[in-house]
């Protein structure tokens, strides 16, 4: 039998050789996914089988045990990626959730009502420190706690995620496969990353992926669609740049809005000068 192993995705990569005529191929799929311990629920049925005298356990015995195998360990990689996600500098938002969003964050509810809505982008915008960071990371939060098995959920400062995708920088294939197949992916602070061809090339492979594949994406920017800048802004009349258009074109910005839950935060500022 070959080897086989789990990534923090839960998906199974290997194939199996010969794994005797009991199971069918339903149970051999499954006991793929689940490397070892799937291995070991596989070897407990055939065990059982070939010790009861003629009175065998069912298929549908054997595949159950094989799947409630593949999903305990789906949870437990998921739980523990996003548990990396919120160390570092977004440890702070572990505690963000969707029960402590004011109006002004979740306007109509439909910050906290997305993840049950049919929009596959929510897209948070709004002026610096209005607590956009904070109403993506309560739907990464709801999204990680889904029960039976939690979302793949991962996140990325739009500025990280640039350097961590040069090619000098080490996993940075696995980086551009996580940010584009996992169940939801966090951007923030789109437009803080410098700005160049090769960073373009990359945001659209990203975003055109998850569009195609119809995967959940949450961005949060200050920056407003385009030059006419955010309704009710206060700042002074006259063309508002950078906007989405102007700093990423046509081509990404239609696919960050395509069938897009569109949210404009709104509110006093989170952060207090500290007097000295």
């Amino acid at each position: 039998m070959s080897s086989l192993t789990l990534d923090v995705s839960g998906r199974g990569r290997g194939s199996s050789g010969a794994l005797g005529h009991r199971f069918g191929d339903s149970a051999r799929a499954w006991v793929d996914r689940a490397g070892a311990e799937g291995r070991a629920a596989y070897e407990r049925g055939l065990a059982r089988s070939r010790t009861a005298e003629g009175l065998f356990p069912s298929r549908e015995d054997d595949l159950r045990e094989a799947q409630e195998t593949v999903r305990a360990l789906q949870a437990r990689n998921r739980a523990r990626w996003w548990e990396r996600c919120l160390s570092g500098v977004y440890a702070d938002y572990a505690a963000a959730a969707v029960e402590t969003l004011t109006p002004d964050q979740d306007p109509g509810g439909r910050v906290s009502g997305w993840l049950e809505s049919g929009s596959r982008t929510l897209l948070i915008a709004g002026e610096n420190s209005r607590g956009k960071t904070w109403s993506a990371f309560a739907v990464g939060n709801q999204a990680a706690a889904v029960a039976p098995l939690p979302m793949w959920v991962v996140a990325w400062n739009s500025a990280d995620l640039d350097a961590a995708l040069r090619p000098s920088s080490p996993n940075c294939d696995k980086v551009m496969e996580h940010a584009s197949e996992c169940d939801l992916l966090i951007l923030d602070d789109l437009g803080a990353e410098k700005v160049t061809e090769w960073t373009l090339e990359q945001l659209y492979r990203i975003v055109d992926a998850r569009v195609r594949n119809r995967r959940r994406l949450v961005v949060t920017t200050n920056l407003p669609y385009d030059e006419r800048g955010f309704s009710g802004s206060t700042a002074p009349a006259g063309p508002v740049t950078p906007n989405l258009v102007g700093r990423y074109g046509h081509r990404i910005t239609e696919r960050l809005i395509h069938e897009a839950t569109m949210v404009r935060v709104t509110g006093p500022s989170w952060r207090r000068p500290v007097p000295f």
